[in-house]
């Protein structure tokens, strides 16, 4: 017998993560099937959180016949995307929301709130496939699974992800791969064309007291980024520091490490005490690591306590981020560099700021500055109760909040109708995938927290009710707005009668 593995998603540098909720295939073909009856492909799929799963998690089986080429084909995207979910609240006891306050079972926090660094919990797993035959050689005997197997050189890994319909997906010829994966990861030594797990902007727009958290690919295994350090497997993130800028561009303050005006020191390091893992380092204990989340948002930083008054430099109009691949800042940059240029608070309109889950299972956020309704629907339930009280001594005695019809009890719907501001061609495609999130929430600011931040819910899952958006082209559209509507999802009762 001689099992071969003829068709996989295609390993290497940059390409060893893939999309859960898109195919995931593999093809197998048997050089002996001629000889085989009531044959059958079978496919062992083992998916944890250890680098190699086959040796502690219990697999999957999927059985395929072969094709009439004699092939086996398998989809195991539809299982791997059971095994990943969107990221709601920290992972790891070195996640705080204060200095004093790691995140436990007894003090929780959205994810959104870091100070600095989180892991994931499910947003990342190891994916091992082994392939058998299943068949018997005579008529009468059942078939059964041969011991031997055809195993893929490594795992790979799922995040929660799922392609657009414009991405495409390179099919090489029959003896080969298929393309896929995302193209995202941390570059090292000056290599800024990459960038956090996102399709933002690199310039967005953030309120004094909003939270923000971007996604990244840390530290990963050995094998993966030997290619690019000759042997040195020191990739990943180490860490980050941010850079206050006035309106002329002109640098106010650099903050490492809680240090305000000290331009040489270091950065947040991506440790376990501050919710990391590893400094960067290639090896990883688990998937848990190898995802992480990072907070930069102007209420991230303020919860950082670095800054000498609670507030941004005097004359701050914006901050950018740097992700490094050393403890210095003059070390090199590992990815884009993003910038949040800050809104006032002067406008008439409250600001609202959403969060969704991106197509890379990551979260994205906007700030809605401009008009905004409120409104809220009641839904009354009526009863028709009994005239008078039957118990009287005297006979039925007619009270005055008896008879009729009354409410038995009333719920309240709250909706929203959001505008955007104006914006950039690269805004508004960013902006289409709140419209297809599943997960859709707002984010309160942080505003008048109490020192321990545990008084306060700042996330809430709500309903995006608008179904249809148009796409905006630069060429025939100068002007791009759009219009949201949310609904609460969580409703409001009053008082049962």
């Amino acid at each position: 017998m001689s099992l071969t593995i003829i068709q996989k998603p295609t390993p290497g540098l940059f390409h060893n993560e893939y999309e859960a909720n898109a195919p995931i295939i593999y093809s197998v073909k048997e050089s002996n099937l001629s000889t085989m009856l009531q044959h059958k492909y079978v496919c062992k799929i083992f998916i944890g959180t250890q680098a190699n799963p086959t040796t502690y998690a219990t697999p999957i089986e999927m059985r395929v016949k072969a094709n009439k080429e004699g092939v086996g084909i398998f989809d195991i995207g539809s299982i791997c995307a059971s095994f990943v979910s969107p990221q709601f609240t920290p992972h790891g006891s070195g996640s705080k929301i204060r200095t004093a306050k790691p995140f436990n079972k007894n003090f929780r926090f959205s994810i959104h709130e870091i100070m600095q660094y989180s892991l994931n919990t499910n947003g990342m797993r190891y994916v091992q496939v082994r392939f058998f035959n299943f068949f018997t050689t005579s008529i009468g005997t059942p078939p059964s699974l041969d011991s031997t197997f055809a195993q893929p050189q490594r795992p790979i890994h799922i995040i929660n992800a799922h392609r657009k319909i414009s991405d495409t997906m390179l099919q090489h010829d029959f003896t080969s791969s298929i393309q896929g994966g995302v193209a995202m990861a941390s570059g090292g030594n000056g290599v800024t064309t990459i960038g956090v797990l996102s399709d933002c902007p690199t310039t967005q727009k953030i309120g004094l007291d909003e939270y923000h958290t971007f996604s990244i690919f840390n530290g990963r295994n050995t094998d993966l980024f030997a290619a690019l350090t000759g042997g040195v497997h020191t990739k990943g993130v180490k860490g980050h520091s941010f850079e206050f800028f006035d309106e002329n561009g002109s640098i106010l303050d650099i903050d490492p490490v809680g240090n305000p005006g000290v331009t040489n020191t270091g950065v947040y390091l991506n440790s376990i005490s501050n919710g990391g893992y590893g400094e960067g380092v290639g090896s990883v204990r688990d998937s848990h690591d190898e995802l992480i989340y990072v907070g930069v948002g102007s209420a991230n930083i303020k919860n950082l306590g670095a800054l000498p008054t609670g507030s941004f430099p005097v004359g701050t109009a914006y901050y950018e981020v740097i992700f490094t691949l050393r403890t210095d800042i003059s070390s090199p940059e590992v990815f884009k560099r993003y910038r949040f240029e800050l809104l006032d608070n002067c406008r008439p309109y409250e600001h609202v700021r959403l969060c969704w889950i991106n197509r890379y299972g990551a979260w994205d956020y906007y700030t809605f500055t401009m008009r905004n309704i409120q409104t809220v629907n009641t839904s009354k339930k009526f009863y028709k109760p009994i005239s008078g009280d039957w118990d009287s001594a005297n006979g039925l005695e007619y009270l005055p909040q008896h008879g009729g019809e009354q409410v038995f009890n009333v719920e309240q719907t709250e909706t929203l109708k959001l505008e955007t501001d104006y914006l950039t061609q690269d805004e508004a495609l960013f902006l289409e995938q709140l419209f297809v999130s599943p997960f859709v929430g707002i984010i309160r600011n942080n505003g008048g927290a109490t020192a321990d931040g545990t008084r306060f819910n700042r996330f809430e899952m709500v309903k995006l009710t608008t179904n249809t958006y148009e796409r905006m082209k630069k060429k025939n559209h100068d002007l791009i707005r759009y219009t949201v509507n949310i609904e609460k999802s969580k409703s409001t009762y009053t008082q049962r009668v």
